[in-house]
C-alpha cells in the first residue's frame, strides 16, 4: 500500500530530482501542497528509496553472461580493453570500454569531451554512454563508452576516474554533459579544475520537457540568443528577467522550479561565461546535435544487448572510415 502511494506520488510531480530538486526539497513541497506530512501517507525516506531504486536497472536473465562473452571477444580485436564496476552482491553496476584508436584519438584530441547518455535505445533502456570530441578534421570522434545499470553519482565517480586510468591519468580542458546532478558530482569529485559546461541542446530539450506550453518559439529564440550571443554578465541579467516577466509572470514559482535550477547554472552555458573557455571552435549545441542524429541511423528501441553494441562497433567504424574519407581530401 505505501509503496504504491509512492510511486502514485512520483508520477504527479515528475522526476524532480533529475533537474536538482533534492528528495527533502520535494518531499516539502508535497506536505504544503497536500495539507500537512500527515496527510502524505509515506515518510521521507521512504521517497529518498524510491528515487535511488528507481535508477537501478535491473538485468535480465542470462544478460550478465551475454555481456562478458562479448567483451571477452572484443578482447581478440587490437587494444580493446573494458572493465566492470560490480555491487557488493557482484551485481553488474556499469562497463566502460575503450579501444587502442579511442585511447590514442584522446590523447591527441582530448582537451574537449562531451559526455552524453540520451541513449537509452534498448529494450531495458540502458543508458548507453558515449565520450566523444573533435579531431583535427572538426568531426566527430569517440573516446570510450559506457553502459550504465546505475546512475547514481557513486557510478558516475567510478566512470569517470575508470576513463582517466584508461586516458593515462590526463584530464580534459572542458567537460560537458546534460543537467543530471548525479554527473555533477562526478565531475567536482573527480574532475577537480576542468570546467564543466552544460549543453545547451539538452536545456533546450528539458525546457520543452519541463516547461510545456510556455516554451513556444518566441521563447525559444529568447533562450538560444542567451546561449549564443549575450557578452556579459549585466547583459545576461537584464534579458533572462525580461524572459520571467514576458512568458512565466503569471506561473506559480513550483510551476517553473527548472527555470531556477538552469538559472542557478547559467556559468555553465550561457555565452557571457562559457566564451572565456576552449570550445574547439563550436557551439554547446553542435556537438550532441550532430552526433544524436548520426547516432539514431544505428541505435535503435528494438534492439537487444547484443544488437545495441554491435550497432555501436558498426557507429565507431564508420566514424573512422570517414576520417580516412577527409584524410584522402586533405
Amino acid at each position: 500500500m505505501r509503496s504504491n502511494r509512492i510511486i502514485t506520488e512520483e508520477q504527479k510531480w515528475g522526476d524532480s530530482e533529475s533537474f536538482g530538486i533534492p528528495s527533502r526539497a520535494i518531499y516539502d513541497f508535497m506536505a504544503r501542497s497536500g495539507g500537512g506530512y500527515t496527510k502524505i501517507g509515506f515518510l521521507r525516506k521512504d521517497l529518498k528509496h524510491y528515487l535511488f531504486l528507481s535508477n537501478k536497472r535491473a538485468m535480465g536473465p542470462g544478460e550478465a553472461t551475454v555481456l562478458q562473452s562479448w567483451f571477452r571477444k572484443q578482447v581478440s580485436r587490437n587494444g580493446f580493453y573494458y572493465y566492470i564496476q560490480v555491487d557488493s552482491d557482484g551485481a553488474i553496476c556499469s562497463i566502460f570500454w575503450p579501444d587502442s584508436i579511442m585511447r590514442a584519438d584522446y590523447a591527441l584530441f582530448g582537451d574537449f569531451v562531451s559526455f552524453d547518455t540520451t541513449y537509452q535505445t534498448n529494450k531495458s533502456y540502458k543508458p548507453l554512454g558515449i565520450f566523444i570530441g573533435f579531431n583535427h578534421h572538426k568531426i566527430t570522434c569517440v573516446f570510450g563508452g559506457a553502459l550504465l545499470y546505475d546512475e547514481s553519482a557513486a557510478t558516475y565517480k567510478w566512470l569517470l576516474k575508470t576513463f582517466l586510468k584508461f586516458m593515462k591519468w590526463k584530464k580534459p580542458v572542458i567537460f560537458m554533459t546534460d543537467q543530471a546532478p548525479a554527473i555533477a558530482v562526478g565531475v567536482r569529485q573527480i574532475f577537480k579544475g576542468v570546467f564543466h559546461a552544460l549543453c545547451s541542446w539538452h536545456i533546450k530539450k528539458n525546457a520543452i520537457k519541463k516547461l510545456g506550453a510556455s516554451t513556444t518559439s518566441k521563447f525559444l529564440d529568447q533562450f538560444k540568443h542567451l546561449v549564443k550571443h549575450v557578452d556579459d554578465e549585466d547583459q545576461f541579467e537584464y534579458t533572462w528577467s525580461l524572459i520571467q516577466e514576458k512568458f512565466f509572470a503569471n506561473r506559480r514559482r513550483s510551476d517553473i522550479s527548472w527555470l531556477t535550477f538552469i538559472y542557478n547554472s547559467r556559468k555553465q552555458w550561457s555565452s557571457a561565461w562559457v566564451k572565456d573557455n576552449f570550445m574547439a571552435g563550436k557551439r554547446t549545441t553542435q556537438l550532441s546535435e550532430q552526433f544524436n542524429a548520426f547516432a539514431r541511423l544505428y541505435l535503435k528501441p528494438e534492439q537487444s544487448i547484443t544488437q545495441l553494441l554491435n550497432r555501436f562497433q558498426d557507429l565507431i567504424d564508420d566514424l573512422r572510415h570517414n576520417e580516412l574519407m577527409f584524410d584522402f581530401i586533405m
